[in-house]
């Protein structure tokens, strides 16, 4: 299924929305929903808000310029004290007011994965230093969470993508299951990471499963490098040099 949707601007009703929420309710591979300026109205909002509260993949919603009210904002907070997925929301362009903004902040005192809220306009006050302050406090949870049980290479490596690698080798580092999903998780909204090396590290077929699965959301990764097994590379040199029986 598709892990990126953009339906900005295409003139949606609230049927229209009422029919996307109740697909997202058990939809598994949408990453990323962009349904900024479209008419929502307060049945499509509430719905979507309880499509959020069971879904399990969508990490990205842009909701910017909607005309949200303040019973949608509410809506939208219910949500977020439940929902385990989302870490980007988007509700740039709706007017929200101090009350609007006061009942997000409350959301995310729950909520634990958010990360980035986009709101627009000042961001100056109170309650914005409030939201700030949850955000950095679940960007830091992310990053420790996703460290419990790995090997110290496996740490070292999250380390690196937290500070903005580009290349990132794992060659030869015996890494388990708990490492592969671990870095799978991470490299599934990377932005940055180009050269992924991992020669020799015997991910069996769970592993390169899990770690496909990653790469299915992630947009930055351009190349991926397995290289081959001694064995393999023993094999071509063989064929190179005309060989006629191979045992492998």
């Amino acid at each position: 299924g598709a892990t990126t949707l953009d339906l900005s601007g295409q003139g949606l009703g609230p049927d229209d929305i009422l029919a996307l929420a109740k697909a997202l309710k058990a939809n598994t591979s949408l990453a990323t929903l962009k349904v900024h300026g479209n008419h929502f109205g307060p049945d499509g909002i509430a719905a979507l808000g309880e499509a959020l509260k069971v879904n399990i993949r969508l990490t990205k919603l842009v909701l910017g310029g909607s005309s949200l009210g303040p019973g949608d904002v509410t809506a939208l907070a219910e949500a977020l004290k439940v929902n385990e997925a989302l870490t980007t929301l988007d509700v740039v362009g709706n007017n929200l007011t101090d009350r609007d903004i006061a009942t997000l902040a409350q959301a995310l005192k729950v909520n634990m994965t958010l990360t980035t809220l986009n709101l627009g306009g000042s961001d100056h006050t109170s309650t914005h230093e409030e939201i700030r302050a949850c955000l950095e406090r679940n960007v830091l949870a992310r990053r420790l969470l996703r460290r419990v049980g790995v090997s110290e290479a496996t740490k070292k490596a999250l380390n690196e993508l937290d500070n903005g690698a580009t290349t990132l080798d794992l060659s030869g580092q015996g890494l388990g299951p708990d490492d592969i999903l671990a870095l799978a998780k991470a490299l599934e909204d990377n932005p940055r990471l180009a050269t992924l090396i991992f020669h020799c590290s015997n991910f069996r077929d769970g592993g390169i499963a899990v770690l496909a699965e990653a790469l299915k959301f992630n947009k930055a990764l351009t190349t991926l490098d397995g290289g081959v097994s001694e064995a393999t590379k023993k094999a071509l040199n063989e064929l190179d040099n005309g060989a006629t029986t191979l045992d492998l």
